[in-house]
């Protein structure tokens, strides 16, 4: 009798993006050690990023930082050699709790896709409200039906078919501290004004300024429930709200090629 060839075991690669993350990127890595291809797709850090992510990937690739991200993630599904791709960003973490479900899920055919549930830390706690859980990502995708489209500076990736879902949460630690915290939204102020900018129809000053600031503002804290994630979420919804307005003041100054806020010296 002729033995049948066991069913073929599915491969998994991991893509990670990073620019500057060489307190982050070390955590990241170590937990994607199990995929059977790990490749860090650099943005041309400055720092030591490239020197502490070497031992831990398979393949390196150093492209011009792209804030937006998508054409970095790109890159990196693009170059996976194997059948499925896990896309982790370096301020990300897969737990031990995750791999199992991920590797029983590619072995598959149902899905060309999957979505995960994010779970966030906001100084120190795991935020259940405002918006923030479960937060589901498409960030596992069958090789060959899906890349990222430029629609945001949270880009999501589209696969060509009907995807499913993993109820196991992903770590994700956005700030180490209040001056990443501040630096990012100021980075998401510039890009979400440059969007304005790039619109044949001006948007309104008096929805960007009176409207969508307290709209928001409340949306977080009553809507979303952030209330009930304390100080933390009163300050995730201030600044939602200061977002909205301050993308707008930055898109006149691109308009108006000029600054709008005062120079150091001026303060």
């Amino acid at each position: 009798m002729v033995k049948k060839d066991k069913k073929r075991t599915k491969s998994l690669s991991a893509v990670i993006i990073s620019f500057n993350e060489e307190k982050k990127i070390r955590r990241t890595l170590k937990s994607v050690q199990w995929c059977d291809e790990v490749i860090l797709v650099d943005g041309q850090s400055t720092d030591r990023t490239v020197e502490i992510a070497k031992p831990l990937v398979t393949k390196l690739i150093s492209i011009p930082n792209d804030h937006s991200m998508m054409s970095m993630r790109n890159q990196g599904i693009l170059k996976a050699d194997s059948d499925w791709v896990l896309i982790v960003d370096s301020d990300e973490v897969i737990p031990p709790c995750l791999v199992k479900e991920i590797r029983r899920h590619i072995q598959s055919d149902k899905y060309v896709g999957y979505r995960l549930p994010r779970k966030q830390c906001f100084f120190g706690k795991w935020m259940k409200h405002s918006g923030w859980y479960p937060d589901y990502q498409t960030r596992l995708v069958k090789k060959g039906y899906g890349l990222y489209k430029d629609m945001h500076v949270h880009e999501q990736l589209v696969p060509d078919d009907p995807i499913g879902f993993i109820d196991v949460p992903f770590e994700h630690y956005p700030y180490l501290d209040r001056k990443e915290y501040f630096h990012k939204v100021y980075r998401y102020i510039r890009f979400e004004a440059g969007k304005l900018a790039e619109k044949e129809k001006p948007p309104s000053a008096f929805i960007y300024l009176l409207i969508r600031p307290p709209a928001r503002f409340l949306s977080i804290l009553f809507r979303l429930k952030g209330i009930l994630d304390g100080w933390r979420g009163l300050v995730l919804a201030f600044f939602a709200a200061y977002h909205e307005f301050m993308s707008y003041l930055y898109y006149l100054h691109i308009k108006n090629k000029q600054s709008i806020f005062p120079k150091k010296h001026d303060v």
